[in-house]
């Protein structure tokens, strides 16, 4: 590994000076990089946070030994300069949690990779090694960033990595822009600076385990527990697993949906929109035996299970339960819409093969079934930088089906 220059931080004092000597130099970027821990906690616990702009010290701030964040806050928020990240996500998740704010604006070489014809996720040393020609030691990967006094090693692999943007983000950017691809990384990475793109509502959790389900009763289920799961974890910034783990909260769900069918509650039809007729009372049911769960969850669970299986019984809001379940079995869809949904991936797919991009890049699949079942012109999936490539392909799927309306 190459030596730079570096800077660590261990005092308020310290950070503003070198913090105002970095606005000093009027940068148009600065590269950011943290390392951070989050084996047991829902939110990362930033550690370190690197700065670098070119033709200075790389700044190394130790996160455990600063109590004033005013002047990195009032850097990270200043609109003139540019924020370059790598696979930005969890970086951001952390200063929203320290900072209760966002950097902006971002730019992440991450995805700018993607739209360069590099793939889906391509890791840092990869493109280091692919744009500069060398190759990063990662001996420092997995290290511990908790544990104090940092070594030398550490800090200097921290600082590398900050090194590695800046020396990457103008090549990037010209590519970008000789692609004419510049304008669609500039809206992805807006969606970035969105809280709400960063949090995931408890009432959404459950989208990620939806495979696993086999019928409306383990989605049902799934639905009211993963909510209850996700909301515990955020309260007590637990991680997830700890609360319940993925397979025991999938097997409560079976156990749940086999529970109702013992005691002959008739399947939901999803295609009413009655009311359901109100079934026979069900008996207690007994608290399922799981492996690793905590205390906040049992009593959680045992406050609400009955709760969920009343609301199982007396569902009446089927237009809502439709809405939950459609990404889930895909129930909803008519076979006109099925058909309309498979020549679009067929077709969308394609063309995302002939500009290089990431297929989920351009027509992510909730995006696609969302419009599919309510097509109009605002939609996100035939606005903005998708326009020009997703309006006539998916003008030419509905068109023979139903007249549409489409802006030019």
């Amino acid at each position: 590994m190459s030596q730079i220059a570096l800077q660590l931080i261990q005092h308020d004092d310290v950070l503003k000076s070198s913090l105002d000597n970095l606005r000093s130099q009027k940068p148009t970027f600065l590269a950011i990089d943290t390392e951070f821990t989050r084996r047991t906690t829902y939110w990362p616990q930033l550690e370190l946070i690197q700065l670098g702009i070119p033709g200075e010290p790389i700044l190394v701030i130790d996160c455990k030994a600063i109590s004033d964040w005013t002047p990195l806050l009032s850097l990270l928020t200043d609109t003139s300069i540019v924020k370059v990240f790598h696979s930005a996500r969890q970086d951001l998740e952390g200063f929203l949690r320290l900072f209760q704010t966002l950097p902006s604006p971002i730019f992440d070489l991450q995805i700018a990779a993607a739209f360069m014809g590099f793939g889906h996720s391509i890791g840092l040393g990869d493109l280091v090694e692919q744009l500069l020609g060398e190759t990063p030691n990662k001996s420092e990967q997995h290290s511990n960033w908790e544990t104090r006094p940092l070594r030398p090693a550490q800090i200097s692999y921290a600082a590398m990595d900050a090194h590695y943007l800046i020396e990457l983000y103008p090549i990037m950017l010209e590519q970008l822009e000789s692609l004419g691809r510049s304008a669609w990384l500039t809206e992805f990475c807006e969606l970035l600076e969105q809280p709400s793109r960063l949090v995931t509502k408890p009432e959404h959790a459950w989208v990620k385990l939806r495979s696993h389900l086999k019928n409306e009763a383990e989605l049902f289920f799934c639905k009211e527990f993963s909510t209850l799961r996700e909301r515990l974890a955020q309260e007590a910034n637990y991680n997830k697993t700890r609360v319940i783990n993925d397979a025991d909260l999938i097997q409560l769900c079976q156990q749940m949906a086999l529970y109702v069918r013992s005691q002959k509650i008739e399947t939901l039809d999803v295609t009413c929109e009655e009311e359901a007729t109100p079934a026979t009372p069900l008996s207690p049911m007994p608290l399922p035996s799981l492996d690793k769960v905590t205390p906040e969850f049992i009593s959680a669970f045992s406050e609400t299970r009955e709760a969920s299986l009343e609301a199982f019984e007396f569902v009446t809001h089927f237009r809502e339960l439709r809405t939950h379940l459609r990404h889930g079995l895909g129930t909803l869809f008519t076979s006109t819409q099925q058909k309309q949904l498979f020549d679009a991936k067929v077709r969308l797919n394609a063309e995302a093969n002939r500009l290089v991009i990431p297929m989920h890049y351009l027509a992510p699949s909730a995006m696609l079934d969302d419009y599919i079942l309510a097509p109009h012109d605002a939609h996100p999936l035939v606005s903005g930088w998708r326009h020009s490539i997703t309006q006539p392909i998916l003008k030419e799927v509905l068109t023979p089906i139903q007249n549409v309306t489409f802006e030019e």
